[in-house]
């Protein structure tokens, strides 16, 4: 749960659907715009580091979606980090500094 949503009753029809979905959901225009799911160290991206709890959000909602066995959950996780990294990637940053609004699925339509 996510702000009183669901994030398990999003529904799309691929998990790199899915999980664009639930990016705009956890994360602002801005947010999205200048950051990247970076989880280790070693990164030398100049992007600001995503929130970690809503990164976890993600990723645990992930794994219970699409039933996903311990064994199987960091090539997953991997496979699908890229995916919402690519997703942030395509989005421009915003100048506008107080706009801090959630991405809708219209906005990608």
């Amino acid at each position: 749960m996510y702000k009183g949503k669901n994030l398990l009753s999003i529904h799309a029809t691929a998990p790199n659907k899915w999980v664009n979905s639930v990016m705009r959901h956890l994360f602002t225009k801005d947010e999205l715009g200048d950051g990247l799911i970076i989880d280790d160290l070693k990164s030398k991206s100049k992007r600001t580091p995503l929130n970690l709890e809503k990164v976890d959000l993600l990723k645990e909602a992930l794994f219970i979606k699409y039933n996903v066995s311990e064994t199987k959950q960091e090539a997953f996780w991997l496979q699908y980090k890229r995916v919402a990294n690519t997703f942030c990637r395509d989005h421009k940053p915003s100048n506008n500094t107080e706009d801090d609004s959630h991405i809708s699925d219209e906005d990608e339509a």
